[in-house]
């Protein structure tokens, strides 16, 4: 008995998600996410350019909603990317104080 596998139909979003799984996997998720968060910028950004008095109200309720937690949200996020960078810098700190020096200290 013979066994059929049907082929899928190569359509054009297919296409694109194979080549987007292939970029993923080849150079990992952070890179999209930095590309998406350009886009994604560059819209608001064009947004705000284009309707100015509109992205105004929406950004005034956006920043005042439930006590500032946007901005609160974005700070703790900020900390948070880096705290790799403050812990490698506090390490090298210490590092340098703590290296001994061939002169006597008072």
């Amino acid at each position: 008995m013979e066994t059929f596998i049907p082929l899928e139909k190569r359509t054009v979003a297919r296409i694109i998600r194979s080549q987007y799984l292939d970029h993923v996997e080849k150079r990992g998720i952070f890179p999209t996410l930095k590309v998406f968060a350009g886009i994604m910028s560059g819209a608001l950004v064009a947004i705000s350019w284009a309707y100015p008095h509109a992205a105004e109200v929406v950004f005034t309720t956006i920043y005042n909603m439930e006590n500032h937690i946007v901005p609160k949200m974005l700070a703790v996020l900020a900390a948070f990317m880096a705290s790799p960078l403050i812990f490698e810098h506090a390490r090298d700190i210490v590092s340098l104080r703590s290296k001994k020096t061939p002169h006597a200290s008072i």
